[in-house]
């Protein structure tokens, strides 16, 4: 049960992912269509400070697609079917508060249930760290019980 919902969890967190990733690819594109529209039009002081601005827009978009696609390669490289007894990378940790997935910092949500993607340089993963079922610890004034690790 666990392997397979584990499997869902990875598989809703590479959907979210990949979706961010092709929004960020449709505002490039956007951004693309708009400045060769611009340049059709009759060059001008506006033209320039627009289409500079639009310029920056891109560049500032392709570095978070960029980071998006890193996000992408580490959960295609993270397996699913190793099952853990304590909290490490790949591990997904249910709490009486929150459930945590170790990979990458982004959320998603599987049959209802939200789980917040931790990676390993966020503050709580080094709280979470060896952590097992039934350890308790706190983060940020939370107080949080371990109900399951896997």
């Amino acid at each position: 049960m666990s392997s397979s919902r584990k499997e869902a969890i990875h598989a809703a967190m590479m959907a979210v992912t990949q979706e961010t990733l092709n929004d960020l690819i449709n505002q490039m594109e956007t951004i693309r269509s708009s400045v060769i529209e611009d340049q059709e039009e009759a060059q001008s002081e506006s033209y320039e400070s627009n289409n500079e601005m639009l310029m920056n827009d891109r560049r500032d978009l392709e570095g978070r697609a960029e980071v998006i696609r890193r996000d992408l390669t580490t959960l295609d490289q993270m397996g699913t079917e190793m099952q853990h007894d304590a909290v490490q990378v790949g591990s997904v940790v249910l709490t009486d508060q929150r459930n945590f997935y170790v990979s990458i910092s982004r959320n998603c949500e599987v049959d209802g249930v939200e789980y917040i993607g931790i990676s390993t340089s966020a503050p709580i993963y080094t709280v979470l760290e060896g952590k097992k079922a039934g350890d308790r610890f706190e983060f940020a004034d939370q107080h949080y019980t371990i109900s399951e690790v896997f």
